[in-house]
């Protein structure tokens, strides 16, 4: 079902079946005089539009242009998603000679994770790593050592020492520091304006972006279209699409800008007029309203008389 709005009046005009090109195409050649067609960027909009009022001037809503890119930017973060987590030292960093000596002194299990034998540097290395990987590094070790030979090791292979770890860690303290964001928390700081961010947040945004230069690069295509669309500068995308195409480290962004070019007159006006299909959404929500006070007698000829009519 489709709703057709005035968007100069603001009022419901009619109620189209079907979300096919044909239909549209049809609907639209039939009111004369038709001078903007406000619609989002779906191919089906787009040709029922182009064959049912040629003259007319499309204007792509804002508002989906808007979501259409924040559904890029959560792609991109989720593909570095990586970077927003501690980076835990390199296998070559983590072995320690002195520390290798150390461990196969230790009588006892206890003796592995006690002891003068262990520096500090490295137990804060140790901690950063998840719980897999250090049972992982310590059976590895174990069967080094000769675990089943009587020495106090775990026998019971990697679950053992995997629930020995579980059980000496579970009540201690865990390494210090503020818990990484997650890459949707991420991407709703890069898509919201930087003054209007709380003080905390723009404080782990300003940290992420020191640090990783794909999410850098993803704010600074993402906050000059944020711009475009909040003061109308239309004029400038051609310069915004050549930019974020050239984003090879961005392939989200690189794929919604080439969509955008493929309908750049429809994305121009709608970022250059104040035109936008947002009183259709109020109609939308109007329509969910009603049809469960009809309790499922709301055929598609009954809702659009009861609607045309009040």
């Amino acid at each position: 079902m489709l709703i057709e709005v005035d968007v100069e009046t603001r009022r419901l005009v009619d109620l189209v079946p079907d979300r096919e090109a044909d239909t549209r195409a049809a609907w639209l050649a039939q009111p004369p005089g038709i001078e903007i067609v406000c619609r989002d960027r779906a191919s089906f909009f787009a040709e029922g539009a182009t064959r049912g009022a040629p003259q007319a001037l499309q204007v792509a809503d804002r508002w989906h242009l808007w979501h259409n890119l924040g559904e890029a930017a959560d792609k991109c973060v989720y593909r570095h998603r990586g970077c927003l987590r501690p980076t835990p030292a390199h296998p070559e960093e983590l072995h320690d000679p002195q520390h290798d000596l150390a461990l196969s002194r230790a009588v006892t299990t206890e003796e592995t994770f006690s002891g003068q034998w262990q520096s500090r540097a490295h137990a804060r290395r140790l901690q950063a790593l998840p719980r897999s990987a250090l049972a992982g590094r310590l059976h590895q070790r174990l069967e080094t050592v000769g675990g089943d030979q009587g020495t106090g090791y775990c026998p019971r292979g990697y679950a053992g020492v995997r629930a020995y770890v579980s059980r000496t860690l579970r009540g201690k303290s865990q390494p210090v520091g503020p818990r990484p964001p997650s890459a949707r928390a991420a991407a709703r700081w890069i898509l919201t304006h930087p003054d209007a961010l709380p003080a905390g947040d723009r404080l782990q945004l300003k940290a992420v972006l020191a640090n990783y230069a794909e999410l850098t690069a993803l704010a600074e295509h993402v906050r000059p279209f944020g711009y475009m669309v909040a003061h109308l500068q239309g004029d400038q995308l051609p310069t915004w699409i050549e930019a974020a195409t050239s984003a090879t480290e961005l392939p989200s962004l690189r794929s919604f800008a080439q969509h955008v070019e493929r309908d750049l007159d429809a994305v121009t006006a709608g970022l250059t007029l104040p035109w936008n299909s947002g009183v259709v959404e109020g109609h939308a929500i109007r329509i969910k309203m009603l049809r469960p006070q009809m309790f499922g007698r709301e055929g598609f000829d009954l809702l659009r008389k009861r609607l045309l009519l009040a």
